[in-house]
């Protein structure tokens, strides 16, 4: 912010740090970016219809928040989930991948949530990922306190890489 009244002068600047975590996958595909806007993460929904990888993903966002696609190819609706509990949000994340492929490079093949409570003090619990079968990557976790409000990545003809990105839950 930079003061411009007539005889004023004065600056100042803030930073709003918000974490991400290392990416699963690789590196390829054109940049995804998707946000939860105004609320947290839940889980994520798939639809597989090729033993390729990863064709359709969204993230599902709280109730009353829509969810948002992360694939390119919008033709199918999600028909697995890996979700969180009630009064939970998605703290982290894991999933399966072609990480042992050297001709076709690494992408996301599954995913699945890490939930926690809204509290961010209980137990981390596992869902299980949803896709099809493929190398086990992370988990990759948000710092303690904080929870998973989008995603960044990469994704072409499927999910090439996803990383999520985190807020501190409210106190």
């Amino acid at each position: 912010a930079t003061v411009t009244t007539p005889g004023y002068t004065g600056s100042a600047s803030a930073v709003k740090l918000i974490a991400s975590t290392p990416a699963g996958g690789g590196s390829g595909g054109g940049p995804i970016v998707r946000s939860c806007t105004g609320g947290f993460a839940t889980g994520f929904g798939t639809n597989n219809f090729s033993s390729y990888g990863l064709l359709n993903a969204q993230l599902e966002c709280e109730t009353g928040l829509p969810t948002l696609r992360f694939v390119l190819d919008n033709s199918n609706a999600m028909n697995q989930a890996s979700t969180c509990g009630p009064d939970q949000v998605m703290v982290g994340f894991h999933g399966l991948a072609s990480l042992s492929d050297v001709t076709a490079g690494p992408f996301i093949k599954s995913l699945g949530a890490r939930c926690q409570d809204r509290t961010g003090v209980g137990a981390i619990s596992t869902i299980p990922a949803v896709g099809i079968a493929g190398d086990p990557f992370g988990p990759f976790d948000c710092p303690t306190g904080q929870a998973v409000v989008g995603i960044v990545g990469g994704a072409g003809a499927v999910l090439d890489s996803v990383a999520l990105v985190c807020s501190a839950l409210p106190v």
